[in-house]
């Protein structure tokens, strides 16, 4: 990566950061998911009821179908660190949240949730991914943070930053 890329992409992260998690979600997420043309019914799940799910969605799976996947946003003053047990357990108890209780479709009923994702615009260090997998003790949990973020739309939604 050029010198001009590193700070383009050091800039569009800050960026990203900067955004409050609901106008994240909106205007980032959302929008991204749909354009990879890999998920269909996405939808807005942030708020009282969530169960750590801010968005769900159906992963378009031949042999699968009805694959459900949820989307835990965190953006912003987001403390990654492996030593910040207070950020780690919060997230890993939201992660923990959405898979175990299922999402409630409007078409489909209660259906359960194949992985949750971390996503979040700040790198994540391997300490911070490993205490999350380890308090969760499941494999069913994906990261997508800054620079796997950035890759993301540059790829299939450039105009996104």
């Amino acid at each position: 990566m050029s010198e001009r890329e590193v700070s383009e992409s050091s800039s569009d992260l800050l960026t990203l950061r900067a955004l409050p998690e609901s106008e994240f979600t909106h205007l980032v997420l959302m929008p991204l998911l749909e354009a990879t043309g890999q998920y269909a019914d996405i939808r807005l799940t942030h708020g009282d009821l969530e169960f750590g799910k801010d968005v769900v969605c159906r992963r378009l799976d031949a042999l699968e179908p009805l694959t459900w996947v949820s989307f835990a946003v965190k953006s912003g003053k987001f403390n990654v660190r492996a030593s910040s047990t207070q950020s780690i357990t919060t997230v890993s108890n939201q992660l923990n949240l959405s898979l175990d209780v299922p999402f409630v479709d409007p078409q489909y009923g209660p259906v359960p949730i194949s992985k949750a994702y971390l996503v979040t615009p700040i790198e994540l260090d391997d300490r911070a991914r490993m205490a999350i997998v380890g308090h969760l003790k499941s494999d069913r949990v994906g990261f997508i943070d800054g620079p796997r973020l950035l890759s993301l739309i540059a790829r299939f939604a450039p105009t996104l930053v």
